[in-house]
């Protein structure tokens, strides 16, 4: 499974706020509910990490805008405090 690259976009991002987030147990269609739900619903192995990961992707996602759009100071501090059971990683890299 490969990992994403953070970095290059370092020098273009230099002067923005962001959140730099992973999801274990994700691949490529697995943020995407059809494939999501393509695991569940065939019955995989993996399909309730899979399901527990995307669940907390659509949490992070939600938590990020209410962050953003909403100046919600709670969903601020859970993306700078997420849970350590987490699937989900995030990194909060101010701008330089």
């Amino acid at each position: 499974r490969q990992k994403p690259r953070f970095s290059t976009f370092d020098h273009y991002f230099r002067h923005a706020t962001r959140y730099e987030a992973e999801a274990a147990e994700l691949s490529h269609d697995d943020f995407l509910t059809h494939g999501y739900l393509g695991r569940v619903l065939m019955h995989m192995a993996n399909a309730e990490a899979v399901r527990r990961s995307y669940e907390e992707v659509c949490r992070t996602i939600r938590a990020f805008l209410d962050a953003s759009l909403k100046a919600d100071t709670q969903a601020a501090g859970w993306l700078q405090r997420p849970a350590p059971s987490s699937p989900v990683s995030i990194r909060y890299k101010p701008p330089r």
